[in-house]
């Protein structure tokens, strides 16, 4: 009897064993999609601000010499944790972005999880640096804010605002309602930055964006 309940409990083990390590992990488009808390943007005025400080209505640097404002969140979120691939250049530039968000590399969008060594980032400037190394990390902060314009600055690296999880043609005609809604100047729409981009897109039937564009 004893050993017949050690069988059973032996079996039910690896049967355990084995169904957890069978289960299907996350899909791309269920994580978070954006930058953490302590990524820095730069205003009109010249000054720095992190994400946690930005503000719908900051206008921000987007290119060369093009500032845009700040009209939603898509994720903002103080206290939540995400992993991030952080992508390094010379002279200490760093970006850490999630692995499905775009930024400009080699000449044209590419998403992060893309993304490795000896590829050209494009800086602020407009000038060219080449990435000597590509990790992932945990780090504190969940924020997507998007731009009127559709591109962001962040650490002095140039970053689009749209992600993977829709093709950036059609997030940008999705958002066409917010942006009017913020020129009219109503308030932002909070309820919303905890929507998931991944949900809407798969209840449009939406289709998602290429690894590089």
């Amino acid at each position: 009897s004893e050993s017949a309940s050690e069988s059973a409990s032996e079996s039910a083990s690896e049967s355990a064993s084995e169904s957890a390590s069978e289960s299907p992990t996350a899909t791309p488009t269920e994580e978070p999609i954006c930058f953490p808390g302590d990524a820095s943007v730069e205003l009109a005025d010249g000054s720095l601000k992190t994400m946690r400080e930005l503000q719908v209505g900051d206008s921000i640097r987007v290119g060369v010499s093009a500032y845009s404002e700040v009209y939603f969140f898509g994720h903002k979120d103080r206290s939540g944790s995400a992993e991030f691939i952080t992508i390094e250049g010379q002279n200490s530039v760093s970006i850490s972005i999630s692995r499905l968000h775009y930024l400009y590399v080699n000449g044209g969008l590419v998403s992060a999880e893309e993304v490795k060594e000896g590829d050209l980032l494009e800086l602020s400037t407009g000038e060219k640096m080449a990435v000597t190394q590509v990790r992932k990390e945990m780090k504190i902060g969940v924020f997507a804010p998007h731009t009127l314009d559709g591109d962001i600055i962040v650490n002095g690296v140039r970053a689009s605002t749209y992600t993977r999880v829709v093709h950036p043609e059609f997030a940008h005609l999705l958002l066409a309602p917010l942006r009017f809604l913020y020129r009219l100047g109503l308030p932002a729409l909070t309820f919303l930055e905890k929507t998931s981009q991944a949900g809407l897109a798969r209840a449009l039937r939406l289709p998602s964006g290429p690894a590089a564009l």
